[in-house]
């Protein structure tokens, strides 16, 4: 594993969240909180971090960087009430989400992150700083 980025939640373990949801798809309780699907690419470049955030637009969406954590965080919001209105059934909820990445400043240049949210997807960019030192990571030949 690159010791020079984690995230919050690691798919390659089985996701209490996700097993939850599909055993009970109905939520009889709103937290007011989700958790976006997130993807984080590395290449010889940059740290590529996308999220899904259908429906919202950048002024519903925040990127931030402190103490190592590139965070994106959100909120959406649902129309008001007709006062006259029968409401027959509610499934749309004012939501907000916050995920965060660490990201290494030894390794990353923070200062140059650039993003956009196009078509329902976030993508942040996140440069690699040039003439990093190694990180000392070597691969080990198994015998």
């Amino acid at each position: 594993m690159n010791k020079t980025l984690s995230t919050v939640r690691n798919s390659d373990l089985l996701d209490v969240f996700d097993l939850w949801d599909n055993l009970f798809p109905l939520r009889l309780w709103d937290s007011g909180s989700s958790y976006p699907r997130l993807n984080v690419i590395e290449d010889d470049k940059s740290l590529v971090v996308e999220a899904s955030v259908p429906g919202l637009t950048k002024d519903n969406v925040s990127v931030t960087y402190s103490d190592g954590l590139l965070t994106v965080s959100g909120e959406k919001q649902v129309s008001k009430d007709d006062k006259s209105a029968k409401v027959h059934v509610r499934e749309l909820h004012k939501s907000r989400f916050v995920r965060s990445v660490a990201v290494s400043p030894d390794h990353f240049d923070v200062d140059g992150v650039s993003g956009k949210v196009e078509n329902g997807l976030l993508t942040v960019l996140v440069p690699k700083k040039q003439n990093v030192k190694d990180n000392g990571m070597r691969k080990i030949t198994l015998s």
